[in-house]
Order: structure tokens, then sequence, then C-alpha cells
């Protein structure tokens, strides 16, 4: 990225590589700062109309005479400085209350270059970051108690700088024939969030499926290299290139709890998927293709106020995930899976399995609340998409998120609290709020771990508690219908049936997937696995907190059987 400072609405990117402040007025002199301080004034008339009319009506030249007032606060007393705006002291720091809360307002990244070309090359990138931060706080606090003439009493340390920022080298991934534009697109190497992050979007909703084609979307792909970044990722043992516009640059922030970032050494020659996320071609595509003669998946969502909902980022990636795994004889599962471990020392595999909304997350917080007697930990491998594969003669499920990105209304009510310090909330204070939760380290999730117990989770039907299936024949048949009572997660409305509760890349390649399906369970079956469906009565206007406590008691039941 080439500019200094790039704004699209409310996001704000500063290339510290192009221009880093090292003192106060450094940043108050910048035609960056001014212009920032222009919106602002600019933006009172509708949000503060009579501190709006109180500065054009006193000076002419009010936004250089407002910008001349801040300056001097910095080194003078205000009765040192001659100006209008002194005059009214309360006003002029409640100017300045509301310029450093709008600042505040944007989403704000910053970018760093690795390397010999780097003008910081001789600083840590936290370090600049932190410094940053340091002098915005400084700044505010110089000018208001200047104004105020007293000290501050109680000090708040709030996220005056950015939000997170990242360090970028070049790509290690060189293409030839069509991926060749790709080369020059910029890769993070390490990232740095300010937590808790609180994200808020346009969207809130994920809507629509992803659609295989059957042309590469890439081979008619035209792209500035300079307003896009990668971030390389281990999806479980999945390796993927996740290009992303700096338009949508949030979402790539949210990956680092959710999805492992890559080293250096682990981004391969080849990657199993490419995946281009807010391409501005005025389209509405969310596509899937495959490079036969590469061997890798490409996916492709087209610029759109809808997608800043991070749930298309998550899905794209992990269809990709899917495909990439169904390619590999291993069946993807559309769940969560934790390894409970028992007072008595003893480990055992849970697998629940559902579409969005079923609760699968519920039925593990309410594992952890009524359980707690019986259990010493509840470890969380996957909290939404994981594979299973059979090695010597049992069933092995494997992670792919190092995170859970979970809705808040889902959760025990202590839970976004306890982990709030290190989360990402996405528009907290609407319906459907999420938070994306880290949950486990990279080593443990790409572990195989045996399943001992594998449960549908039915939130439509109205009975309570745990039940076992009655064959084979009857497990597969229900667990493909995929049936679950529509939450308002996405924008399915009442009773729906996905193929096999995933619609993620199963559901569109069904002949593959029926395979798989057929060997796991004949596997299970034969193990004589616990097989059955437990029941949320989420999807009921009755769901209530009893049902949960009945789950989790039979569960545990089973569990100590």
């Amino acid at each position: 990225m080439t500019d200094k400072i790039y704004q699209h609405q409310n996001l704000l990117i500063l290339n510290y590589d192009k221009c880093y402040p090292s003192n106060a007025s450094d940043i108050l002199s910048s035609p960056q700062f001014y212009n920032i301080l222009c919106n602002y004034i600019d933006s009172l008339e509708n949000s503060n109309f009579n501190l709006w009319k109180w500065m054009i009506e006193s000076s002419k030249e009010y936004k250089k005479e407002m910008l001349y007032v801040m300056k001097q606060l910095l080194v003078l007393q205000v009765e040192e400085i001659p100006s209008i705006y002194l005059q009214d002291r309360k006003r002029t720091l409640c100017f300045i209350e509301g310029l450093y809360n709008y600042w505040r307002s944007f989403q704000r990244f910053s970018i760093i270059y690795a390397g010999e070309s780097s003008l910081l090359k001789n600083t840590n990138f936290i370090d600049t970051d932190v410094a940053f931060e340091r002098l915005i706080r400084s700044i505010y606090r110089t000018l208001s108690e200047k104004l105020k003439k007293r000290k501050t009493r109680v000090y708040r340390q709030l996220q005056a700088g950015t939000n997170a920022s990242i360090l970028l080298r070049n790509n290690s991934v060189m293409y030839s024939g069509i991926y060749q534009k790709l080369n020059k697109i910029v890769m993070v190497d390490q990232m740095l969030l300010h937590t808790p992050l609180i994200i808020q979007t346009a969207s809130n909703k994920r809507e629509g499926y992803f659609q295989q084609v059957y042309q590469n979307p890439i081979a008619s792909l035209s792209i500035d290299e300079k307003e896009w970044f990668c971030y390389p990722t281990k999806i479980g043992e999945v390796f993927g290139l996740i290009y992303v516009h700096r338009n949508f640059l949030f979402l790539m922030i949210s990956l680092g709890n959710l999805f492992e970032l890559a080293s250096k050494e682990e981004c391969k020659e080849n990657a199993d998927f490419i995946c281009m996320f807010g391409v501005d071609d005025g389209k509405e595509k969310m596509d899937f293709y495959y490079d036969e003669q590469a061997n890798v998946w490409i996916g492709y969502i087209s610029a759109q106020k809808k997608v800043q909902y991070f749930g298309y980022m998550k899905k794209i990636c992990l269809t990709l995930y899917n495909l990439v795994q169904m390619g590999h004889s291993h069946l993807p599962i559309h769940g969560a899976f934790v390894n409970v471990y028992l007072q008595d020392g003893r480990k055992k595999g849970i697998l629940l399995m559902g579409d969005s909304g079923a609760g699968k997350s519920e039925s593990i917080e309410a594992l952890k609340k009524y359980g707690k007697e019986d259990i010493q930990k509840i470890e969380v491998v996957f909290d939404d998409m994981g594979a299973l594969c059979i090695l010597d003669g049992e069933v092995y499920a494997q992670g792919s998120e190092i995170g859970a990105f979970v809705r808040l209304d889902d959760l025990d009510a202590g839970t976004p609290y306890r982990d709030m310090d290190r989360s990402v909330f996405m528009n907290p204070h609407v319906r459907n709020a999420r938070v994306i939760i880290p949950i486990n380290n990279y080593e443990e999730i790409i572990e195989k771990h045996r399943v001992d117990l594998f449960c549908y989770v039915n939130n439509y039907e109205k009975q309570l508690g745990i039940r076992e299936f009655n064959n084979k024949q009857e497990a597969i048949r229900i667990c493909k219908e995929g049936k679950r009572m529509a939450k308002g997660t996405t924008s399915e409305k009442g009773l729906s049936t996905t193929y096999f509760a995933n619609p993620f890349g199963p559901m569109q390649k069904q002949e593959n997937c029926d395979k798989l399906i057929e060997q796991l369970f004949s596997q299970l079956y034969k193990n004589q696995t616990f097989v059955g469906e437990v029941y949320t009565q989420l999807g009921r206007e009755q769901g209530s907190e009893y049902a949960r406590k009945v789950v989790a008691l039979e569960l545990l039941n089973k569990i100590k059987e």
C-alpha cells in the first residue's frame, strides 16, 4: 500500500512506513491530521449543531484557527494564546473530547513492512504501535488538562492509537501462469491485536450458499496488488492463502483469533486452496472452483456490503477446507468436538453434529455448568468444523480452528466476560451479536482425537434429553436430512433441511460425501460407539434452561458409562 493513510467508510489504515510521527508536533502538523480535523468539524453539523454553529460563527478561518489553538496548547498555557476559542474553554474542551471520540470511532489499523526496504526496519513493530498509542493519548491529555486547568485524577487507558497492527513481508509463494498476478501481494508475517477488539459492520447475517463454477475466476481477475493483503493460514493441516482487499481488512484482522497464521517456513510452494475476498467487480459472486491441473481449490467473493459479516469470510474458507478434506478421504463434519476429562482420570471424546443455531455450543456450555462435580475439564478441539477419519479401526476427529465464532446469546452469561480480554466482538449491541474467542493451540487441534460418542443436535422436536438411534440406517438418514429450526443466524426461517447439516462443501459434493458417510458410520457401529441425538429445543418457543440441563445430565451419564 502506497498511501500514508487510507480511509474507506469507518476504516483507517495507517502506513507507518510512509508516515510515522515521532512527536506531537508531527501529528498536528500533518495534512492527514488536518483532514481528520476538517471531517470532524463538518460532521458536527449533524451530530452537535450548537457546537458547529459556535465554531463557524466565531471565526471565518475556523478550521485553521482551531488547529492553531491545539498546536499552541502543546507548549503554552491558555492565558498565553490569543484566540477567540479560548474565551469559552468549556466549549473548546467539548470540541477536543468530541474530536478524540471521533478518531476512536474509526476502525484503525497500522501496517509495517518487514525487510531492508522498511523505514522502521530497526524497530520492533509492537513497540512502534504502542509508542504511537502513547503519543495520541498524550496529546489528548495535554490539551484537555490545560483547558480544564487541572490534572486528570482518574486515567483510563483506552485504545487511543490503533486497534491492531500488522507486520508484512514479501510473498514467499511464487506462482506462474494465471496465478502469477498474486506474487506481488504482501503477506502477513505477524499481528498485534489490542483486545478486546470491537468491530462494527453493516451486516450481521449470512445469506445464500457458495456455488461451484467451472471457469477459473482468477483467469480473468484484474487487481491492483498494492490494495491487497494475504493471510497465509493453516486450517487444521490444510494450507491456504486468503487474499483480502484492504476495504475488508477488519475481517482479515479477525482471522487471527480463528485460523492459525502460517509461518514463512510453513508456506509451501503450492497451497491447498486460494481465496480472493472482496473483489471489486460490481457483481455478487460467491463461488468456488477446482483447478485440477494445479490441484488447488479457488474461492471467490465479490465486494458487497453484506459480506462485511465475518461469517462469509469464515465459511468460504471452511468450504474450501472441507473440499480439500474430502479429496483426502476425510469426512467434513459441521459440529463441535470436545474431550471431557472426568474426575476419575478417564478422557472421552464427544462429537455433537448440527447446523448453525442447532445448539452445539449451548450443549457444551451446559455440560460445563451442570457436570462440574464429575468433570475435571472440557477441552474444545473444534466448535464449528472438523473432519473425521479412520485409523487402525478407530474413528478420529481433527480440528480446523484455533478459535470459536459464536453467538453471544449462545454462551453462558459469564463466558464472554471471562474471555473478553482476548476476544474480538462483532456488533455486540445488536441481535445475532458474535464473538471470536481463542479456544485452543494449533498443536492440539491437529492431533487426532478418538470419537467415543456421536450425537446429532436436534433443536426442532419437543422431546427432552438424549436417545440412541435404532440402527445405522436411521442414524445416516437423520444426519443426511440435516434438519434444524432456523434461529436467525442466517437468512433462513422455520424448519429447514441441509444435506448432512453442512452447506459448506458436502451439500455441493454429495456423491463424494455419501461414500465417506457410509464408511464412517459403519466403523462407529462396528466399534459399538454410542450414536444418537440430543434434543435442545432451541428452535421451539418452549426451549429453556431446563432443556439444556436435561441434555447436559444425560450426556454426562452416557460419558460416565
